[in-house]
């Protein structure tokens, strides 16, 4: 009898022991699930990239580990006159991969223009995306650019092009930087 009480706590310890190991183990594959689908996951940023002193180009670019699938969304640019929206979409952003385009400036015309500072009047610059990974799943990004307060910044280090200063380090760093990525 004594023997029988004894096989069966040896029994429901190891069936606990067993649905322990069961658990823990579920836990860790769901971590590590987790945490290859943030190693794949697209990163979405929005950036302007200065050209010369008064030229710049918008990029929306995946620096993720993944690529970004059905990506689309909308640029809204604040100007002197308004809000400007502009849907924007594009069916497959690779790693480090990016698109480049000029800043949204009118709604009737779908005009984008590179002339930021002085003729568009753009004040901010905000990118509302969305996409999905190579796993399905949905990813948002919102960013907004202060142009203002950046194209000022750039203004103050110098190293923009301008008419009388035309071999500062800006648009030769950028040139050099695309050539490397031929």
């Amino acid at each position: 009898m004594a023997a029988n009480i004894a096989l069966v706590i040896v029994t429901f310890v190891l069936v606990v022991i067993t649905a322990w190991y069961a658990l823990e183990t579920h836990r860790m594959v769901r971590g590590m699930n987790q945490e290859r689908e943030e190693m794949h996951r697209p990163l979405l940023t929005l950036q302007l990239v200065p050209w010369t002193g008064n030229l710049v180009k918008l990029r929306i670019q995946n620096v993720g580990g993944g690529p970004a699938f059905n990506v689309h969304g909308e640029i809204h640019s604040e100007t002197k006159d308004g809000i400007i929206t502009i849907p924007w979409s594009y069916e497959v952003l690779g790693v480090d991969k990016y698109e480049e385009f000029g800043v949204p400036t009118s709604k009737e015309k779908h005009e984008f223009e590179f002339n930021l500072i002085r003729e568009a009047g753009v004040r901010r610059v905000r990118a509302n995306l969305k996409c999905k990974s190579a796993a399905n799943v949905e990813y948002i990004t919102e960013r907004v650019i202060n142009v203002e307060e950046l194209t000022g910044d750039w203004v103050a280090s110098h190293m923009l092009v301008t008419e009388d200063n035309p071999d500062r380090l800006m648009p030769r760093i950028a040139r050099a930087i695309e050539n490397l990525k031929k």
